[in-house]
């Protein structure tokens, strides 16, 4: 309970000085200057973080309470689309928890999605895409899961709409 809070409170507090999140849309990129959240920029952020995003033990917990409070809905779907998949670990627990699921990745990130491959495999549909611009056909996807995506998408109504043609 109480531990717990604390915990989430400290870990929030080491990761937002380095992200930089600013109330204005912008990331600080250098703790100095002031960069809009372009696709591009907030690839070439997370670029840098590839090899050790979601490293240690409350990452690890959260991502065991996310996966075992929706395995039902995985097991249950024909695609997921992990949107943000980042370097894969949400990607490669969803895959081991149903198998016969067929589970893609979506990332800006060109980094990430090269550890993502490396995590889950060559057999793993890996996609490179804008999430304002999501390449998925209208009723192609049985469950979207985004985890820390759109704080960082600017056309959020654009997004949820075409995400929403593309569920089933």
């Amino acid at each position: 309970g109480q531990d717990r809070r604390k915990q989430q409170r400290l870990a929030s507090r080491r990761i937002r000085p380095r992200l930089g999140l600013l109330r204005n849309n912008s990331l600080a990129d250098d703790g100095s200057s002031l960069v809009r959240r372009s696709p591009e920029n907030v690839a070439r952020y997370f670029g840098r973080l590839a090899q050790s995003y979601g490293d240690g033990e409350y990452y690890i917990r959260r991502r065991n309470a996310v996966v075992s409070a929706i395995a039902g809905e995985i097991g249950r779907a024909h695609r997921i689309l992990d949107l943000g998949c980042g370097n894969g670990r949400y990607l490669y627990e969803f895959k081991r928890s149903a198998p016969a699921v067929i589970a893609i990745g979506a990332d800006l990130t060109a980094e990430m999605l090269a550890e993502a491959r490396g995590r889950c495999g060559a057999d793993t549909p890996l996609i490179r895409a804008d999430v304002t611009a999501a390449p998925f056909r209208d009723g192609s996807l049985g469950i979207i899961f985004a985890s820390h995506v759109f704080q960082f998408v600017t056309e959020k109504d654009a997004a949820m709409r075409g995400l929403a043609r593309s569920l089933s």
